[in-house]
């Protein structure tokens, strides 16, 4: 990423409040479907002491505002590690307030690393597998 970097969080309280509305909505709508909600927390390569050549795979993290010249402002891993936290805590409070959903703390599980992340937050084939392992173990299908 080429911009500013931020290390300051930024409001997320809207976003948040969506998510467990959004969760719900999912509940709900299994519930009525006869369905079973599989919920999984977010694993992301984001911490705070990514190497040089860790912070050269990211490309997300951009913010809605530019700065005066028009530079586009991007948030420190540290940020998006602690943000995509708050939408964790957000699924694991959900998935404790609703014990019939199954549910999976990816994040708590997998390394925060190249072993399972080709960039920011997707698998690379042995973190596909990792995942694939972990669900299958947690998750009665």
């Amino acid at each position: 990423a080429t911009g500013l970097i931020s290390d300051s969080l930024p409001p997320l309280e809207v976003a948040l409040s969506g998510y467990r509305m959004a969760l719900e909505r999912f509940y709900d709508e299994c519930k009525k479907q006869n369905l079973r909600l599989i919920l999984l927390t977010q694993p992301v390569i984001y911490r705070d002491d990514l190497s040089e050549k860790e912070k050269a795979l990211l490309w997300m993290g951009w913010g809605e505002t530019l700065t005066e010249n028009g530079q586009r402002i991007y948030y420190s891993a540290s940020v998006l590690a602690r943000s995509i936290q708050m939408f964790n805590d957000v699924a694991r409070d959900f998935a404790l307030k609703h014990p019939d959903v199954a549910f999976v703390d990816l994040a708590a599980t997998l390394p925060s690393d190249t072993s399972v992340f080709y960039d920011d937050c997707h698998f690379n084939e042995s973190g596909a597998r990792k995942a694939a392992e972990i669900i299958s173990e947690k998750v009665d299908l």
